[in-house]
């Protein structure tokens, strides 16, 4: 019926599909750009090689560099560096708590992380951050403030969010009394 179904992306294309047996999106890491920031060289370096393993889907030197980082008790100045960089990156970081992908699992971090990048613009990150609040996942479900995120990726021309908000018209379900 008027169910909304949850999105997948292609792990070959990055192309966005709809899976309606998945009940969470998996996304595909998205191409990051990267420009130094004043940080420590060699964390620098290390997320230099972080994005270039993602992009590359070596997710083994990916999760080891993390693992190394975290077990020289560098982890948070990582996450003062991350912060500083660009929403893709935010929106990366996420997605890898979301999934739990070399770190833990934490809904939480990933709400957060999320939000940081869809207050920046990040279409996807909004999209997401709508979903996120649909759901309830991280947050407490509130539907009038995932239709707004939900709006402001549309307003980009962001594909999922059209359908989303699409689908929240046509249903009537989502749509804040």
């Amino acid at each position: 019926g008027g169910e909304q179904v949850p999105w997948d992306a292609s792990s070959v294309t990055g192309d966005f599909y709809f899976n309606p047996i998945n009940d969470q999106p998996t996304v595909v890491p998205q191409v990051v750009t990267v420009s130094p920031e004043k940080f420590e060289p060699s964390l620098n370096a290390r997320f230099d090689e972080f994005i270039v393993a993602l992009k590359r889907g070596d997710n083994s030197k990916a999760g080891n560099l993390l693992k190394s980082i975290k077990k020289e008790n560098q982890y948070d100045q990582f996450t003062r560096f991350l912060n500083s960089k660009s929403a893709e990156s935010k929106y990366e970081i996420g997605m890898l708590y979301f999934n739990g992908k070399f770190v833990e699992k934490n809904n939480d971090q990933s709400f957060q992380w999320i939000s940081k990048a869809a207050h920046q613009g990040h279409a996807v990150s909004q999209t997401t951050l709508g979903y996120f609040l649909e759901k309830g996942i991280g947050t407490s479900r509130n539907t009038a403030e995932a239709i707004s995120w939900y709006t402001k990726a549309a307003d980009q021309n962001e594909p999922v969010a059209l359908y989303n908000l699409a689908n929240a018209h046509l249903t009537g379900r989502n749509l804040p009394k």
